[in-house]
Order: C-alpha cells, then structure tokens, then sequence
C-alpha cells in the first residue's frame, strides 16, 4: 500500500537518524519496518501471537482497566498483588491495568487513583497470567528466521534496543513481551533523550502522541490514511 511504502522509504531516507517502537502489537510493525521480517512472516509471527494469546481469553473472569490518574497521583506495580497486575505505563497520566475481575473491581473500590476506564478486551494482557500463552508462543514461532534489525527498535519489555541483541534473542524478547509491562512513557523518554525532533506515528488515529510529555518542543506527526502521505510529502 501508499502507506507502508511511504514508511519504508522513510526509514530507508533517515537511516540511522531514526528510532522506531511499537506498542504492544504495535512492536512486531517495527521489527517490519526494521527488515527483521518480511511482510508475509510479520503477519504469520503476528497470527500466532493471536492464536497464543486466545487460550487465555474469558471476558467473564478478566477485564483491564485504563486509570486517568490524578495530577499528584504516583503509581508503581508495588501498589498491585492478589490478582492485580500493572499492564501498561503509557504517560504520567495514564496506566493500564489488568487482573481477575473479581479483584480488579476491588481494587477499583480500594483505590480512588482518578478515572477507571473499562478496555473492551477479553484477556490480562502484558501480565504474568500470559505466561502460558507466551510459552506456546515460542514454540510456534521457533522456526521463524529473524533477520538483523536494520535501525533502532526500543521493545515494550526493558527497554532493549534489538540492535543490542542477537537475532536468535529477538523471538525470546516477542515471547517475554506478551507477558511484561509495556514500558512506553519510558520508551518515549530514550527517544526523546536521542535529541529527536520529530515523533511520527503511523496508525489508525492519534492515540500515541498524547502519551508524549507536554514539555516535548519537537513535531507531532499522525499520518493514518494515504491523504496524510500525500499531504506529509508536499510539506
């Protein structure tokens, strides 16, 4: 499409200039982006994440929440336990988290922490209750041949830059993200500590770029549809 092509070109033009992650899912995109995989073994890695993770889903016994948190509010995964688990620290505003819903709604009654936002997702992603689908995950990955990445890719888990690692760890490092944090406010925080500029993000609306701290003086691109493209190469 307009829109990949648009991105490799991109990326192949800035070269080493550029630093590429991605949230959650959204990771497996730059190691694409990167040439660690070609498209057809990005979609088949990306397929049986899905299938991996399915064995989990019962929206009857977990749920995840968005918390809005309050301007003084400090929250860190000792504040989670007996079902609760910290899935997401996507700004200083915002966090996700995720567990058993009898003991999230607990939770929800124990701590007023600011604004609870119920996720329409059906699994605990990014928690230790995914440590079974990331096993299985492994496994039907192990055949899958991963190329040296060609840039910079900052993981959700720790903050690794898969140009740090061997490409015989990269399938370990998919496997242990399913089950981990995503580290994405400070995932924007290595970037912006490489003096960036620019924060481009591709995707099907601006969701991300609200994540990057206020005091950013850089440009905040969202380029979502092939018109964006067209408009982003007259500039």
């Amino acid at each position: 499409s307009i829109l990949i092509d648009f991105v490799k070109d991109e990326i192949k033009t800035l070269g080493s200039n550029i630093t590429l992650a991605g949230h959650s899912l959204g990771e497996y995109a730059a190691l694409y982006f990167a040439n660690s995989l070609n498209f057809d073994d990005m979609l088949r890695v990306v397929k049986y994440r899905g299938e991996a993770m399915s064995i989990v889903s019962d929206p009857a016994k977990y749920m995840m929440y968005a918390i809005l948190k309050k301007e003084e509010q400090i929250i860190d995964k000792t504040i989670c336990g007996n079902g609760v688990y910290l899935a997401n620290l996507n700004s200083e505003k915002q966090i996700v988290i995720c567990g058993f819903r009898k003991e999230l709604e607990n939770f929800k009654e124990k701590h007023a922490l600011g604004k609870y936002i119920p996720l329409n997702v059906s699994a605990p992603f990014h928690s230790k209750l995914m440590i079974e689908s990331s096993n299985l995950f492994e496994e039907k990955i192990s055949n899958t041949v991963f190329t040296d990445v060609e840039n910079d890719v900052i993981s959700n888990h720790m903050l690794i830059n898969y140009r740090n690692i061997s490409k015989t760890e990269y399938s370990n490092q998919l496997k242990v993200q399913i089950h981990s944090p995503v580290m994405w406010s400070d995932t924007i925080q290595k970037i912006i500590s490489k003096n960036v500029d620019t924060f481009i993000e591709i995707g099907p609306k601006k969701t991300l770029l609200n994540f990057i701290p206020r005091n950013f003086s850089g440009e905040k691109i969202t380029i979502t549809n092939n018109e964006e493209v067209e408009n982003y190469v007259r500039k």
